[in-house]
């Protein structure tokens, strides 16, 4: 028989206190058993559950259990750790040992177990369920052998990217929180206090609809929990807490500051006013917008730490930090996004003059976005705003509230982008077309002015092969929103 060595590195954790502790000089003879699907947790567990006070994982799919060592006399000790390099089979990201070689550990009491997670995996907090479901939806299962790296394992081999632990034998996994508007969120941490079904009692697997989070590293941080005692109406949810722009604000569709301030009641303005997207900031500021006027940029959810004036268990951003909402489809796990490209509609109706095709309804304000030329006209339909733009040798035209025409060369004061719906208002000229709306302006653009990507007007869609270039302040610009 050729000589083996053993080794057990050492490692600050247990399964029911199971401890790796240093180096084997002997082979576990008390029990063995193979699995092509083996894992450090499995091979503890079952040497734990059979009462043996040793495991050690081998060659991969190998697991040994015992209450002492034999084999000193026939070549067994104590290497190097990076001897044993096998990844285990059941999770990549744990070491079985190798050929000959023993990753071994020791069962000690009184010993609190920090999970082994798979590569990059943490522990994001405690979360409290929603009132209505539940806050992670793709899969759920319960054990009452549950521990925290059970659920973390099972969650990570089926692809999810956060997992939680509940009511001590519970595991749920997904990529994103889910039923944010009936409550549910952020939980204080002592919350999280049952004790783990499994041989892992010194773990906390969350407690009565609440939910000890981990979650995997992402390109894009993980959602974060829904803010805390927030209502939101249906088809909101909480998107982050983002920076404001160096200049300007990321929301620029309309605002107020009240000294009675909750998230609610910014949700409840933005909604009312047929914005999709609301932002809390600095306690007692609203921001309401269809579109982001920059790029967005996270900021640590821990910015928004400014309670709101109105309900101060609520937080309601910070200086420069706005706790954003959305009724925007979100797309799965990636935290923050920007609206779908806006869809553009054709005008009904007569056609337009040769060379015109519609842009796009924007959130037009006071200093307006096109300012080459305004008038009012009782007979106005889109064809007639865009003669007269054409007459005076401007390239983009827009009609707005029924009556008005505006002509310019570059779209100015932060235009910010609208649901085509909005632009809805019939023409004083013609009540069969349309001629955008209160502050809502529908834009057409002379073919010459726009870049060679045409706009797909017969299928109201817009691609990334076929997006229209507007000039803003004089700068080529793509409207991004829905």
């Amino acid at each position: 028989m050729c000589p083996r060595t053993f080794f057990w590195p050492y490692f600050d954790r247990s399964l029911a206190h199971l401890l790796l502790i240093g180096l084997a000089t002997n082979l576990l003879v008390g029990y063995s058993f193979t699995s092509a699907s083996l894992t450090v947790t499995s091979c503890v567990a079952e040497c734990n559950a059979r009462g043996f006070r040793y495991a050690g994982a081998e060659y991969g799919s190998e697991c040994y259990c015992g209450n002492s060592f034999e084999g000193g006399d026939t070549g067994g000790g104590t290497i190097a750790s990076s001897e044993c390099t096998m990844n285990c089979p059941g999770d990549a990201t744990q070491i079985c040992g190798a050929g000959f070689r023993l990753s071994s550990y020791e069962k000690r009491s009184n010993t609190t177990v920090a999970p082994v997670l798979p590569s990059g995996w943490s522990y994001t907090g405690c979360v409290k369920e929603p009132t209505n479901g539940r806050a992670l939806t793709s899969y759920s299962f319960t054990d009452p052998g549950m521990t925290i790296d059970k659920c973390v394992a099972t969650c990570n081999t089926k692809g999810f990217l956060i997992a939680g632990a509940e009511y001590a034998n519970e595991c749920y996994c997904g990529d994103a929180f889910q039923n944010t508007a009936s409550g549910g969120g952020a939980s204080a941490p002592n919350d999280c206090t049952m004790a783990c079904a499994g041989s892992e009692s010194t773990q906390k697997c969350g407690s009565g609809g609440r939910l000890s989070i981990y979650s995997a590293p992402q390109t894009t941080p993980p959602p974060p929990p829904p803010p805390n005692n927030v209502i939101l109406p249906a088809g909101w949810a909480y998107v982050a807490c983002t920076k404001e722009p160096a200049s300007g604000r990321l929301l620029a569709g309309y605002t107020f500051t009240s000294s009675s301030l909750t998230v609610e009641s910014c949700v409840a303005t933005c909604k009312s006013r047929g914005f999709v997207y609301a932002g809390t900031e600095y306690g007692n500021e609203c921001y309401c917008g269809n579109g982001f006027t920059s790029t967005t940029v996270a900021a640590s959810e821990s910015d928004c730490s400014m309670p709101c004036a109105g309900k101060s268990s609520q937080m309601c951003g910070a200086g420069y930090r706005l706790s954003l909402y959305s009724s925007e489809p979100s797309p799965g796990s990636q935290g923050l996004v920007l609206p779908a490209l806006y869809t553009k509609t054709a005008p009904t109706g007569s056609a337009l003059p040769a060379g015109w095709s519609a842009s796009m309804c924007a959130v037009d304000n006071a200093a307006r976005v096109l300012t080459g030329y305004k008038g009012t006209d009782s007979a106005l339909t889109p064809a007639s705003c865009i003669a007269k733009c054409a007459s005076l040798r401007f390239t983009l035209s827009g009609v707005e509230n029924g009556n008005e025409c505006y002509c310019g060369n570059i779209l100015t004061n932060n235009p910010v982008g609208a649901r085509d719906v909005q632009c809805g208002l019939p023409c004083a000229g013609d009540p069969s077309q349309n001629c955008g709306g209160g502050f809502r302006i529908m834009i057409y653009q002379k073919a010459s002015f726009s870049s060679s990507r045409a706009l797909d007007l017969a299928n109201c869609v817009l691609t990334s092969e076929s997006r229209p270039s507007l000039r803003l302040n004089g700068v080529d610009s793509f409207f991004w929103g829905y």
